[in-house]
């Protein structure tokens, strides 16, 4: 490289040098891709960056490889050589990869890219192996097909096809192989698998027949499943506690667990989570049409609301099973309107209602609010306890024909009041 330029040694040179290579070759196609046991033939093969002086070989391939007498390099993507297919080895189809070195070093290989076909018959099946997965005993599931190829130059003579092994009556077979398959033919073969026990099952179909690998083999294989199960109901599913003061602990809700199923139900577990928990008198078997109890409670360890779950874990095929916990924890001295009894009236009577909730107050008073029209009036209240109180209330004879839904609103005299929301309605006519 030459610079020219203003100064008195100009102009300034820099040797440059360096190595060309070739790319690594690429192998695309080799015709004729078979080639019968004992001949020889003239392959081509295409491709590119292929070099003068290649070499060509074969490799992964069962028993000896094809051998190579000529390798003429026609161009950069095409190779002429002359292969001997060996004449003995394994009696059966065999793919080997097709391998081009050039001088340098570098190589292409065409997976599978050359057959050498075995003389006579040559059995080739679609699988080695067929999975029933698992199947309730004394079912029969969907056949599985195996196909059968003749792979080879002549007539294949079948002497028989059967199903043998550990567990071969519950496996079975149809065909429509016959007697012969001639070369190139192809037939079909069903297998059907009908548990008779539990676990594990296997078997092995069998062709017998005139190639020189038979008899030829498929592992067969499934897994039989009792048709009695345990199933597990839970009555309820969730469970929801009402208004609690934080600390305390509410009083016991209880869930029934049923073992609806055919067998036993083996628990290995019962835990509950969050500011809940259980008790139970559920032995490790419920036995099939039985049932235990869950006792739940609830303890609050701050206000606002408050979720959790009883889990149980067991053998049932839903394992594991919950139910959602829900409460509200409370401040220990806010007022809480939990229910009203009865919760309506007609308009224009008058009826006792019953006030359930906490931290009542003696002299608290009783309101209705965010209805539609005028509210129900208050004659009388009676603080029972700080957890119930009775009104006389009577609701009003005119306004809107229609139901009309009030909040309850219970107010100690220290101004603090808890609502009810839409606790109490007025109906029409």
């Amino acid at each position: 490289m030459s610079i020219s330029d203003s100064a008195a040694d100009s102009p300034q040179s820099i040797g440059l040098t360096g190595t060309g290579t070739l790319a690594a070759p690429v192998v695309n196609s080799v015709v004729p891709s078979t080639l019968l046991m004992g001949t020889t033939a003239t392959l081509t093969i295409k491709g590119s960056n292929f070099a003068q002086g290649a070499s060509l070989s074969f490799t992964n391939g069962q028993g000896s490889a094809p051998s190579v007498n000529s390798v003429t390099v026609v161009s950069t993507t095409s190779i002429q050589a002359s292969v001997t297919a060996p004449s003995n080895g394994p009696k059966s189809n065999r793919t080997f990869d097709v391998v081009v070195t050039n001088p340098d070093g570098n190589s292409g290989t065409l997976p599978g890219g050359l057959t050498v076909v075995a003389s006579g018959p040559v059995v080739s099946l679609s699988t080695s192996s067929l999975n029933f997965g698992t199947r309730q005993i004394n079912t029969t599931s969907n056949p599985q097909t195996v196909t059968l190829t003749n792979a080879g130059t002549s007539t294949l003579n079948i002497t028989g096809i059967t199903v043998t092994g550990t567990n071969a009556g519950d496996f079975s077979q149809t065909n429509n192989c016959g007697s012969s398959v001639s070369a190139g033919n192809s037939c079909t073969i069903s297998v059907t698998f009908t548990p008779t026990a539990t676990g594990t099952r296997t078997g092995v179909l069998t062709i017998t027949d005139n190639a020189g690998d038979s008899p030829q083999t498929v592992s067969l294989s499934g897994t039989g499943e009792s048709t009695s199960t345990p199933t597990v109901r839970l009555t309820p599913s969730s469970l929801t506690f009402s208004s609690q003061k934080v600390g305390s602990t509410s009083p016991a809700q209880t869930v029934s667990l049923t073992n609806t199923g055919t067998a036993d139900l083996t628990i290995s577990g019962i835990a509950a989570t969050g500011d809940f928990a259980q008790s139970n008198n559920c032995p490790g078997t419920v036995t099939a049409g039985s049932s235990c109890t869950i006792s739940v409670t609830f303890t609050p360890t701050t206000t606002g609301t408050r979720t959790g779950a009883v889990t149980i874990t067991d053998n049932a095929g839903t394992s594991p099973q919950t139910v959602s916990l829900a409460g509200t924890g409370v401040s220990s001295t806010a007022v809480v309107v939990e229910s009203v009894s009865p919760n309506n009236l007609p308009r224009g009577t008058s009826a006792t209602l019953t006030i359930t909730g906490l931290n009542f107050a003696q002299g608290a008073s009783l309101s209705f609010t965010n209805g539609q029209g005028s509210a129900p009036s208050v004659n009388s209240v009676t603080v029972v306890s700080t957890t119930s109180i009775q009104a006389v209330v009577t609701t009003p004879s005119s306004g809107p024909k229609n139901n009309r839904t009030f909040d309850v609103v219970v107010t100690n005299p220290d101004g603090s009041s808890g609502t009810l929301s839409g606790g109490f309605t007025v109906t029409y006519p």
